[in-house]
Formats: structure tokens, sequence, C-alpha cells
């Protein structure tokens, strides 16, 4: 609980015809009022208190942050900015340096799959429109196959950055080492 010692509530005279309005230099909430209106009082004299729970831990936390500021970080903080600094040191060299071989092999055992599954759906594809042309699968059934395989080759064609011929049936033809497209 704090005291008021230099503000006053309302209005009050000294004495004379003279009136004074005073308020609160902080904001809170007011747990007692200890004069009435009328009541007569004395300089330095307590008139009311508040709840100061709030300041004291404004207070407590703007302190604490005070003293960590002074005695410096923690060594566990000091390792996690050196570990973040040696992250952002390794990012850099690998950008600067290329990628490792394993993670070039990996990038090629990607591209193998995703050339598989480009031959696999276009089999399917064919296999499905031949039998759809015999009567034996239904238009749906093709048109699904058919664009799980234009899916297969959108989704597996190289970058448009190093494909010869972006965007044509003879970039994609060359990367996937074909001659024809159906």
């Amino acid at each position: 609980m704090g005291v008021i010692s230099s503000a006053a509530i309302g209005r009050f005279r000294d004495g004379g015809s003279a009136r004074y309005s005073r308020g609160f230099q902080v904001g809170g909430r007011i747990e007692q009022v200890l004069v009435r209106e009328g009541d007569k009082v004395e300089a330095g004299q307590v008139l009311a208190t508040f709840d100061d729970r709030e300041l004291k831990a404004t207070m407590d936390a703007s302190l604490a942050n005070f003293q960590k500021l002074q005695r410096g970080f923690r060594p566990e903080e000091v390792e996690q900015v050196r570990a973040q600094a040696a992250q952002a040191k390794a990012d850099y060299e690998l950008r600067r340096n290329g990628n490792r071989k394993e993670d070039i092999d990996a990038a090629q055992a990607d591209a193998d799959r995703a050339r598989a599954d480009t031959v696999r759906t276009e089999s399917t594809w064919k296999r499905v429109s031949d039998l759809s042309n015999q009567d034996v699968f239904s238009k749906q059934q093709r048109d699904d196959a058919e664009g799980a395989w234009k899916n297969a080759v959108a989704r597996n064609a190289p970058p448009k950055k190093s494909s010869p011929r972006s965007g044509t049936a003879s970039g994609l033809r060359k990367w996937l080492g074909r001659t024809s497209l159906p």
C-alpha cells in the first residue's frame, strides 16, 4: 500500500476563501480515503492511500533489467549467440563453397525417382487410354490418368533457368532423354 503525500483529491481551502484542486500524479486504484469533505488537514497529512502493487511490479522488473545490464550476460546467453554465429558462418561457407557430395547425391536420387514416377504415370496413362478406347475404362479414368502423368511431368521439370529451352516440348524431351511426347 502506498501513501499519497503530495496530492489531494477534490477541492480544499487554505483557511481563507481560496480553493485548490489537485489530483494524483500517478494513476491507480484508491484503497482508502482517510479524510472527508470539510475535514481540516495539516501539511504532510496522508489524505488517501492507493494500491501500488502494479507500480512495484513495474519497478521490480526495471530494477532486474538494470541489474542484468550491470552484471552482463549469462554464460548460456553468450553460448547461444556463439552457436547462432557458428551456424550463420556454416551457412555462409556452404553457399560460398557449394553443396557437399552427399547433398548432391541425395538430390540426384530425388531426380531419378521423379523421372521414374514420370515414366510410370506415362505408361499408366497410355494403358488406360488404350483400354478407354475399347470401353474397358471410362473417359474419366483416362482423363485422371492423363492428369496424373502431366502433373508428374510438370512437377519434375527442370527449373527454368537451367532448361535449354524452358517451357518448350523440346526442352522437356531433352531433359527426359526422349525424342517424342504423346
